[in-house]
C-alpha cells in the first residue's frame, strides 16, 4: 500500500495555534514590561509613529532567518536600543526580547541591525530606547516544510530497480517557505521499527527541489523514507533542521508503470508559494484563556527552571533549551508509522500524518524523548493543546511520561505517566508503573474538557511521594515508595497509535516543556489516591 504526500489542511487548530502560542512567553523575556498606562501608551504610540519608522527585511522568512531592522527613533541623539515584543493579548505590555539589546543609534536617531526571526505568528515587535520607540511590526514567519514524492507520479518501485525521489523544500502549502538554494537535504530510510538511517544527501536547487537516485530493496515489500533539511547557518541565519512526514513506497516484483522519468509538472514547477484566504484570527476570549491558565511552577514557586524548551526561534528538535540553569540536552524522535515531530510556530507539534483524503489514514506511534538532561527527583511541567483534524476511525492516545534516562528512545516498563488523554476525550489519567514491583498505579480525572486551548500538566517526584497537577492544582498523589523509580528520569511525549490500524489525524502541540529541581518552593502531598493493579505485559 502506498502513501501519498499531500499539503496539510489549515484547520481551526492550525489557525489558532500561532496566536494562542504568543500568549505563553509574556513572562519569559528578559527585562521589565512597559509600565506605561494603556491610555498614555496609546497616545505616545500615536505621537511616536508620526516621527519614527521601522522596516524589517526580507518580508518573507522562516524562524531563525536573519532579518534586518532599520529605521529611525522619534528623538535625535545617540540612544541605546533594544527589541521589545507584545503578544497582543488583553492587558499585555511590551517586554524586552531576550538577547535583544542590539546596540545604539546614530546621532540622528537612525538604526540598522540584524536579528534572528521569531517563530511565533502575530506577535508585534518594536525598537525601544529610554527616549521613545519605533512603530510596531507584526511578525509573520512562514512554516518550514519539506515533502517527498516519487518521480513519475507513482509510489511503486520494482524490486532492485533504481528510482528517483524528489524532496520539495518549498511546497505549495499554507504559508510554505521560499526555497533556500544550496541547503543540504538528507534522504533517510526507516531501519528497524522506528529508526532512521541517512542513505544520501543533495543540495536544494533554485526551485527548492533536491533529487535522489534510490535503489529499491531486492525483495517485494514496503520501504519508508523521509527527507531532512539540515541546519542552515549561512548568511547569519540560524535555521534548525526539519524533517518531512514518512513516505511509503511499495516495492513490487514487476513494474506496473515507469517511474524513472520525472513528470513535467514536477520538473517545471514554479517556486511561487501560495497562501490561503482562511483567517488566522483567534478570539480575545481564547487568547485570554491561554494567557491565564495557571501553572504549578508559578503556584508553588518552583523557579528557576532547570531547563525550559520553548522553541520560540529557529531551533530544531535536537537544539538545547532556550533558558534554564542547565542548558544541555535535546530531543530525539522516533516514528514507526505515518507520524512525525516537528518545530511549529513557537512550539513542537507531534502529528499522526497527512489527512485521510488519500484513504490511507494515520497510524503508528511517534515519540520525542529528551536526552542528556535528566534528574532522579524534581518537577516537570508541560503545556499542550490538541485537536482531531478529521472524522475517522478512532483516535491516537496523547501521552506525557517520565522514563528512565537509560531507556533512551526505547520502551520502558518503569515510568511515570504525567498525563494520558485523547484529543477529544473528557478524561485525564495519571499514574506510575514499576517493572521491579510488577505493579502499576493509576487515577483518572473525569469531566476534563480541553478544546484547542492549551492546558498545563505537571508532576513532582520526591523521595517519599509523587504528586500530579492539572492547571496548576494537585489532583493525585501517592506516598508508596515502590512507585518512585529512584533513577534518573527524563520527559517523553508520545502520540500512541492503535498498532498500525488507521485512525483520525490528530495533532498535539507543546508550547513548552520545563524541568525544575526540588530546591525551591513548597512540596505538595495531597490529591486523590491511586489504584494499584498487576503490571501485566511489559515492553
Amino acid at each position: 500500500m502506498s502513501h501519498s504526500t499531500r499539503p496539510r489542511r489549515l484547520t481551526a487548530l492550525a489557525a489558532t495555534v500561532p496566536l494562542l502560542l504568543v500568549g505563553l512567553a509574556a513572562g519569559l523575556g528578559q527585562g521589565s514590561a512597559d509600565a506605561t498606562q494603556p491610555s498614555a501608551r496609546a497616545a505616545t504610540a500615536s505621537t511616536s509613529a508620526r516621527s519614527s519608522s521601522l522596516k524589517v527585511s526580507p518580508s518573507v522568512y522562516v524562524a531563525g532567518q536573519r532579518l534586518t531592522f532599520s529605521g529611525t527613533m522619534p528623538n535625535r541623539g545617540v540612544q541605546k536600543i533594544r527589541l521589545q515584543f507584545n503578544m497582543g493579548n488583553a492587558g499585555n505590555g511590551w517586554t524586552d526580547v531576550e538577547r535583544g539589546r542590539v546596540g545604539s543609534t546614530t546621532r540622528t536617531g537612525a538604526f540598522r541591525f540584524t536579528f534572528p526571526a521569531p517563530a511565533m505568528l502575530n506577535v508585534s515587535w518594536r525598537v525601544a530606547s529610554a527616549k521613545g520607540y519605533s512603530p510596531a511590526k507584526v511578525m509573520q514567519a512562514r512554516w518550514q516544510e519539506v515533502t517527498l514524492t516519487v518521480a513519475g507520479g507513482t509510489d511503486t518501485a520494482t524490486a532492485g530497480s533504481t528510482f528517483t525521489v524528489v524532496a520539495d523544500t518549498a511546497p505549495d502549502v499554507f504559508q510554505g517557505p521560499l526555497p533556500i538554494e544550496g541547503r543540504t537535504v538528507a534522504l533517510q530510510k526507516r531501519v528497524g521499527t522506528d529508526g532512521w538511517r541517512t542513505i544520501g544527501t543533495a543540495q536544494a536547487g533554485a526551485a527548492g527541489l533536491a533529487r535522489f537516485a534510490v535503489v529499491a530493496p531486492g525483495k517485494p515489500g514496503t520501504a519508508v523514507y523521509r527527507a531532512v533539511e539540515r541546519n542552515w547557518t549561512k548568511n547569519g541565519d540560524k535555521i534548525g533542521w526539519f524533517a518531512s512526514y514518512p513516505h511509503y513506497v511499495d516495492v513490487v516484483k514487476t513494474s506496473a508503470s515507469s517511474s524513472s522519468d520525472e513528470s513535467a509538472a514536477t520538473s517545471q514547477r514554479s517556486t511561487t508559494t501560495t497562501t490561503t484566504s482562511e483567517s488566522t484570527t483567534t478570539t480575545a476570549a481564547s487568547r485570554t484563556t491561554s494567557a491565564s491558565t495557571p501553572t504549578a511552577s508559578t503556584t508553588y514557586g518552583w523557579a528557576p527552571a532547570l531547563f525550559d524548551f520553548a522553541w520560540e526561534s529557529g531551533e530544531s528538535l535536537s537544539s538545547g533549551p532556550a533558558r534554564g540553569t542547565r542548558l544541555t540536552g535535546g530531543w530525539k524522535d522516533t516514528s514507526d508509522g505515518t507520524g512525525r515531530a516537528s518545530h511549529h510556530n513557537g512550539g513542537i507539534e507531534i502529528d499522526t500524518g497527512w489527512d485521510n483524503r488519500d484513504g490511507y489514514g494515520s497510524h503508528g506511534t511517534t515519540t520525542l524523548t529528551l536526552a542528556k538532561n535528566s534528574q532522579t527527583y524534581g518537577r516537570w511541567e508541560f503545556r499542550m493543546r490538541s485537536e482531531v483534524e478529521e472524522a475517522g476511525p478512532g483516535q491516537h492516545t496523547i501521552l506525557m511520561q517520565l522514563v528512565p534516562a537509560s531507556a533512551g528512545t526505547g520502551c520502558s516498563a518503569t515510568s511515570i505517566t504525567v498525563a494520558k488523554v485523547t484529543a477529544s476525550g473528557t478524561t485525564l489519567t495519571v499514574g506510575a508503573s514499576s517493572a521491579k514491583a510488577g505493579t502499576s498505579w493509576t487515577w483518572t480525572k473525569k469531566g476534563v474538557k480541553r478544546g484547542v486551548t492549551p492546558h498545563n500538566f505537571a508532576v513532582e517526584v520526591a523521595r517519599n511521594h509523587i504528586t500530579w497537577f492539572y492547571e496548576g492544582r494537585p489532583i493525585a498523589t501517592t506516598k508508596n515508595t515502590k512507585a518512585i523509580p529512584g533513577v534518573p528520569l527524563t520527559p517523553r511525549m508520545s502520540m500512541v497509535g492503535k498498532g498500525q490500524r488507521k485512525t483520525s489525524e490528530t495533532q498535539a502541540i507543546y508550547d513548552w516543556v520545563r524541568g525544575f529541581t526540588m530546591d525551591h518552593g513548597s512540596q505538595v502531598r495531597r490529591g486523590h489516591g491511586l489504584s494499584a493493579k498487576s503490571l501485566g505485559s511489559t515492553c
